[in-house]
């Protein structure tokens, strides 16, 4: 089962309020996003289970780096994220910009401890014919 997250929210609600947010006002919501991290992975039975949740978890409020891009300008660029389409994710970054970031040319990366990272191919984010759910939902 799935753990709830606590980030849904209508897409035009994200939108008004990070028009103008800084790295600051999004902080807390990656310190949630950690403890929705948390009972996502304790809930999972199994080595695998874990894995898939890992991969299918929900990335808003997620501190994620783009490991690789198609466009030089995202690559290495990290930040909290606010808002996950169906194509591109929009990070507010630690210099307070607002970045959409396309999902099919680009490998990101979250931190799951000190010394692990969850690698995202962001072409396996795309959703595609036969996903359920809202934005991909069914990853």
């Amino acid at each position: 089962m799935r753990a709830v997250s606590p980030f849904r929210v209508p897409t035009s609600t994200v939108l008004i309020v990070c028009y103008k947010c800084r790295y600051a006002d999004v902080l807390p919501m990656h310190r949630r996003w950690l403890e929705y991290l948390q009972q996502t992975t304790v809930a999972a039975a199994n080595l695998k289970e874990v894995q898939e949740r890992l991969y299918n978890i929900d990335l808003h409020g997620c501190m994620l780096r783009v490991a690789e891009s198609a466009n030089e300008w995202h690559a290495g660029l990290s930040g909290v994220v606010v808002r996950d389409s169906k194509t591109a994710l929009l990070l507010v970054t630690p210099d307070d910009r607002l970045v959409l970031v396309p999902k099919k040319s680009s490998v990101f990366e979250y931190q799951l401890d000190q010394r692990r990272a969850v690698v995202l191919l962001g072409s396996g984010l795309v959703p595609r014919e036969g996903r359920s759910g809202a934005n991909g939902a069914g990853r």
